[in-house]
């Protein structure tokens, strides 16, 4: 499966099978995002139509000279740019209002007919002409990721368009110029989660070429620089799982690139520092699953690495913590997959590890808590496979105390409520059959 996390919502797309073991599971692509913000909004420039709206754009883009400006066109209420310093100043703040207005409208539709008149390009060049200006680069950000919130045919041309008009070096821009500034680094990361969404041949070009350009660093280094942030931690999350998403030799290449730049450690913080927030937990279990998914041992080493830091602890407080939320328990039942798929002599000690942090327990809960969520049902019953997994005695242990912990009747229950899902019937299955003390045959049918 891959979760690409396209702009801001969150679907999945199955198109993979389970790979390898059956335990470890491709990175999932998420939604883009459609979030308004309301803190730009221009009501001096509301009711233009978009050819208005882009040529009030265009013109801010321009450099402002002393007597520029009186026979223009402006806004309504914009003024004429007086001399020096002070001319540039009005013109970055006729900017301003001209693209908070880009984005107003884009929040409420018409992104064809934007896009159609040039938004992107005029948006990205007032971007490149007032780039010290944080109030124009966050009201870009934002008119940019509105306008890439749709998933259908003509909003991922619309993607493409914008990656293809510079969009990815202007908000990579941004978040260096302003790496202070909480609201431009997330909505800079909702507007890269956005553009990279999909696993087409193009969307996979999207991805990469936003990690060319160093938006995993970037997006680590944000995560960093502001961990209280709420906001930040869960849009950061969502573009690293978009950029890393995919499963090819590719997206490897971008998790260990994301790990190198130091997200793993940012994103188990997140969940720590923030695990009373279901939407932060949710989106980092997530990225975890992504960064962490792979069988090669550069992927068993991300994995291994992961668990040092504390992982297995976090996705299990989390889960616990909110037991009663059906997509923090799927997204962390994902990652405890992947956390936990190492087939080499340091996968006994992760599963052995796991077991111990409550994992197992944690699992159980969430099938029962959540028996008609097939979601959770069918990851839940992997997460069972790969907890219990293995030939050494500690596997065999972990085995009794799930059996003792009614496991079974759990996975049958999922079952016999699922009966049309053929994930839950695949999953349920091999759980099933490995409680039942017949390693070998699940191990046999595990590489097939």
């Amino acid at each position: 499966m891959i979760h690409d996390f396209g702009a801001i919502t969150c679907d999945i797309n199955s198109s993979v099978p389970i790979t390898h073991t059956h335990t470890h599971r491709q990175p999932r692509s998420l939604h883009p995002a459609f979030v308004a913000d309301n803190a730009f909004m221009a009501p001096k420039t509301s009711g233009m139509d978009w050819p208005d709206l882009v040529a009030a754009v265009r013109r801010a883009s321009t450099p402002a000279e002393a007597g520029e400006g009186e026979a223009e066109a402006l806004p309504t209420g914009a003024c004429a740019a007086p001399a020096g310093a002070a001319a540039a100043d009005a013109q970055a703040e006729r900017a301003f209002a001209a693209v908070a207005a880009v984005a107003e409208s884009a929040a409420k539709g018409g992104h064809g007919a934007a896009a159609a008149c040039g938004a992107f390009g005029t948006v990205i060049a007032a971007m490149a002409a007032h780039l010290a200006h944080a109030d124009v680069q966050h009201a870009a950000c934002s008119a940019l990721h509105l306008l890439c919130s749709s998933v259908d045919a003509d909003g991922i041309a619309r993607m493409q368009l914008a990656v293809d008009a510079g969009a990815l070096d202007a908000v990579l821009a941004a978040m260096r110029a302003h790496s202070a500034h909480a609201g431009i680094q997330e909505m800079a990361c909702r507007t890269l989660c956005n553009a990279c969404y999909g696993i087409d041949v193009a969307g996979l070009s999207r991805k990469q070429a936003a990690a060319d350009a160093g938006a995993l660093e970037a997006i680590a280094a944000a995560m960093a620089a502001h961990h209280e942030h709420c906001g930040v931690q869960e849009e950061a999350c969502r573009a690293l799982c978009n950029i890393c998403a995919g499963g090819d030799a590719g997206g490897l290449v971008r998790e260990h690139l994301a790990v190198k730049a130091g997200a793993l450690t940012t994103i188990i913080s997140a969940v720590s520092l923030h695990v009373e927030l279901e939407g932060v937990v949710e989106l980092a279990c997530w990225a975890l699953h992504t960064l962490c998914y792979g069988s090669d041992e550069a992927a068993f080493a991300r994995q291994e690495y992961a668990v040092r830091e504390g992982a297995l602890r976090a996705v299990t407080d989390a889960m616990l913590a909110h037991a009663a939320n059906a997509g923090v328990q799927e997204s962390g039942c994902w990652a405890l997959c992947n956390l936990c798929c190492c087939t080499n002599s340091t996968g006994l000690w992760i599963r052995h590890l796991a077991f111990h942090a409550g994992a197992l327990a944690a699992v159980i809960v969430a099938m029962g808590v959540h028996l008609a969520h097939p979601g959770v049902q069918q990851e839940a019953c992997r997460a069972l496979f790969v907890l219990c997994w293995g030939g050494d005695a500690q596997a065999a242990s972990r085995r009794e105390v799930a059996v003792r912990m009614r496991a079974p009747d759990a996975v049958l229950a999922a079952m016999r409520n699922h009966g049309a899902s053929v994930g839950v019937q695949r999953n349920a299955r091999m759980a099933l059959n490995l409680l039942g003390s017949k390693p070998m045959l699940v191990a046999s049918c595990s590489h097939s």
